[in-house]
C-alpha cells in the first residue's frame, strides 16, 4: 500500500487509495527500496 508523508511531527500519511478501517494504534513500516527504515 503506497502512501506519502505529509508531515513528520505529528506523523501524517496520505494513502494513494482509500484505506478501509485504519484505526489509531496501528503500526506503519517504512521502506526504502527493499530495506526497512523502521516502524512507527
Amino acid at each position: 500500500m503506497r502512501a506519502r508523508v505529509e508531515s513528520l511531527n505529528p506523523l501524517r500519511l496520505r494513502f494513494a487509495h482509500p484505506v478501509f478501517a485504519v484505526t489509531p494504534g496501528q503500526s506503519a513500516v517504512f521502506y526504502r527500496g527493499r530495506g526497512s527504515l523502521g516502524v512507527r
